[in-house]
This record gives C-alpha cells, sequence and structure tokens, in this order.
C-alpha cells in the first residue's frame, strides 16, 4: 500500500515498519499507576517515501497527541547534554557572527537553549512553546527575552529576527512541508535570518535497529536527503548539514536562496537510505529477540533490572517488550519526573537515589551517551550493577565470546 508523502508532496510511500499500539505521548507527567496503565494508545505504521527518504507514521493523528504543561521533555539536568548545547551555539556563534543578534526558537521547551543563546551574546530573543512552564523558566525572562507559551504559527512574525532555531521540533510535525512553508513566508528576504534546524536522525534509527527512537510524538523521521530536500524545497539555501551527538542528530543549517531553487542529485543517498530500510525489519527482530532473551534469564534468576532514563527510549523500549513485568523502575535525573510513572507500562520514575534500596543487578542505559555520567552516579552511591547500553549486542548481553 502506497501513498503520497507529506514532506516533497510527490513521492509514493510504502508502509515497512508496525509497531504494537504506541502511548501517544511519551513523556507527560503521570502521577499514579492506575492513569499510566489505562493511558491511550494508537497504532504506530512507519512508511518510507522513494523519492526523498522521508519516515512517517502513516496512522498519526495529530488530534491524540497534546503539549502542554504536563509535557516533560528536557534534557537539561544531564551535564553531557548542556556540554553539547554549549557546543551547538559556541559553532554558530564563531561561524556565523550572532553577537547581538535578535533570535526566536521554535519549540523552545522551557528555554534552555534560548538561555545559552543569552549567555553568549544575542540581543534579544523570543521563543514559543505550548509546553513552557512560566513557574520554572530556564533563562532571565526580560522585556528582551521573552517566551510565548504558543504554537508558532500563522501570524507569527519573524520578519526582525536574525537567527531562527528550530531544535527537536519538527519531528512532531505531520506535515511538515507546509509547517517550513509557513516559517519562510514569514522571514524577511532583506534580513535573511540563518535558520538551524536540528532532528533526530533516522538513519541512526534504522542502522541500529533502534526501535526504542520509534514513539508515537515522533510522527516525522528525518534522513539527510528528506531533510535537506525539505529545505531547498521551502525556498532555502542548505549551507551545512551534519550529524552530531553522536550521530543521533541530524542538523542543517540554511538562508534563503536568493538565486532560484537550488538543484542537487541527491538520488544515491534516497537509493542508500532505502537499502538501509530494507535491512532494518531483520535488524529490528534480532536486536529485539536479544533483549526479550536477556529480560526473561534476569527474571528466572530473580535479578532485578531498572532502566536509567525516564522518558520517550524507555516507553518505547517497554512497549515493544510487551511491558515486562519484572522490570519496576526507570531512574532520571529530573527531580520533576521523580514519582510519576511511564505510560502504558506504569512503570515508575525514580531519583538515582532510590537505587540503594533498590539495589539493582542489571542497568539498561537508555542513551549510551550518558553511559560514563551514569556509571559515575553509581560509584558515588556505592552501587556496581552491570551497565548494558541500549544498543548491547546478544553476545554483549550475555557475556559471550565472540568466535
Amino acid at each position: 500500500m502506497a501513498s503520497n508523502c507529506p514532506n516533497c508532496k510527490v513521492g509514493n510511500v510504502t508502509a515497512f515498519f508496525e509497531s504494537a499500539p504506541a502511548p501517544v505521548n511519551s513523556v507527560v507527567l503521570v502521577k499514579d499507576r492506575k492513569s499510566a496503565l489505562e493511558f491511550r494508545t494508537a497504532p504506530l505504521r512507519l512508511g518510507v517515501c522513494g523519492n526523498c527518504a522521508f519516515i512517517h507514521n502513516m496512522d498519526f493523528s495529530a488530534d491524540a497527541v497534546s503539549y502542554d504543561l504536563g509535557y516533560e521533555s528536557t534534557q537539561a539536568y544531564s551535564p553531557t547534554f548542556r556540554k553539547f548545547q554549549h557546543s551547538v551555539v559556541h559553532r554558530l556563534f564563531d561561524q556565523y557572527g550572532l553577537k547581538g543578534a535578535h533570535a526566536i526558537e521554535v519549540g523552545c521547551a522551557q528555554g534552555e537553549f534560548l538561555e545559552l543563546l543569552r549567555l553568549s551574546g544575542v540581543g534579544s530573543a523570543i521563543g514559543y512553546d505550548p509546553a513552557f512552564d512560566a513557574t520554572r523558566p530556564a533563562f532571565q525572562v526580560s522585556e528582551k527575552f521573552q517566551v510565548v507559551p504558543e504554537y508558532f504559527g500563522a501570524g507569527k512574525s519573524v520578519r526582525s529576527s536574525d537567527f531562527l532555531a528550530c531544535l527537536m521540533t519538527i519531528e512532531h510535525v505531520f506535515e511538515t512541508g507546509e509547517f517550513m512553508n509557513s516559517i519562510v513566508e514569514a522571514i524577511d528576504p532583506d534580513g535573511n535570518p540563518l535558520v538551524y534546524i536540528q532532528a533526530p536522525n533516522a538513519e541512526k534509527v534504522l542502522t541500529d535497529g533502534a526501535f526504542w527512537d520509534i514513539y508515537y510524538e515522533h510522527c516525522s523521521y528525518f534522513t539527510a536527503p528528506s531533510l535537506t530536500r525539505l529545505m531547498r524545497q521551502s525556498g532555502l539555501c542548505v549551507l551545512d548539514v551534519r550529524t552530531e551527538y553522536d550521530d543521533q542528530y541530524l542538523s542543517v543549517d540554511a538562508r534563503l536562496e536568493m538565486s532560484g531553487a537550488e538543484q542537487v542529485d541527491d538520488s544515491a543517498s534516497v537509493a542508500a537510505v532505502l537499502k538501509q530500510v530494507d535491512a532494518f525489519r531483520l535488524r529490528t527482530e534480532e536486536v529485539l529477540s536479544g533483549w526479550r532473551d536477556f529480560i526473561a534469564r534476569a527474571s528466572e534468576l530473580n535479578e532485578k533490572v531498572v532502566l536509567w532514563g525516564g522518558g520517550s527510549k524507555a516507553v518505547a523500549f517497554l512497549t515493544a517488550l510487551n511491558n515486562p513485568a519484572n522490570i519496576e523502575h526507570a531512574v532520571d535525573i529530573n527531580p520533576v519526573k521523580t514519582g510519576t510513572f511511564l505510560p502504558s507500562s506504569g512503570v515508575e520514575v525514580v531519583s538515582p537515589d532510590a537505587l540503594s534500596a533498590i539495589a539493582p543487578q542489571h542497568v539498561i542505559v537508555m542513551n549510551p551517551i550518558y553511559s560514563d555520567e551514569i556509571a559515575a552516579s553509581l560509584a558515588e552511591l556505592g552501587l556496581a550493577p552491570r551497565l548494558h547500553p541500549i544498543t548491547a549486542s546478544r553476545a554483549d548481553l550475555f557475556g559471550l565470546v565472540k568466535a
């Protein structure tokens, strides 16, 4: 079955992966286990465009998803993540001279990136995000630095901006072409601000068989050819495209294309992604099988398993494994999450300190980039469980010696 691509509007989309019904929100703060267990789920079926290599949930319904004060997606409590965001800001300032600029961020969460821009020397900034909580702003609100707790869309203007950022937001948008067109239409061509777009890197998901990175809110999954194609067809000239954060993120720097549509032959890149798609199902089944067997074995041995990371990856991981009963806790360093419960599974989110009483034998690290940070936290607690990165192979999980 094929349908038209919501990204390029011309390609045929063919389904290639279907998951168990997924919670429609994976990082909302659910206050009790009963509500978590009864949390709404919906179908999730991925398709890929043969023309631009864009991937999306073909069964997505925007009405099912809510972004409000209970939506808690920040990663800024992690020193590793803060260091990464600092590096992004430093690069952009060094490369494009943003000192004194007026910045706009679409999808600013709690204002963490805006605060880094302020500290680095932008002259003013405004962010848009319906999930912004004014009681805990991450940056200093003033006349020149503000957040509007609304969606960015029709009626909003970026005409006076020098820099527009949209980090980890466009993957939540189904009609990506319309979204980018609305942004470009609001840009003053005389000002021609720098546009920085950051999204999860779908090619990393494909190559790793990363079923834990597939969840309902992320209705759109970008590869390099699909994101750069979107920029060009929206009237932007791509200045730079790169992967970041251990290849987990894909980013593009762009400005308005002043000399007509940029013509680029990306057919080879599209073909490469389509090959990765073909291999994804087998890879995913292999990875899932390893984790199912490992968790079943831990249960047989009466060994406690906890997850480190109480966010979207944990929810997707548990959903794919049919919410195993012997995983009862997920650790998260975000204090706002402590005492809440993961949608669908009902797994309780606890602080690192709680591990002293839980005394797990195994900790599954939901994002391996935080492994050193997690190991240090466990050492401070005097605990030495086995750490298993989510990307671990069957051989690694079972301690087998490779031939």
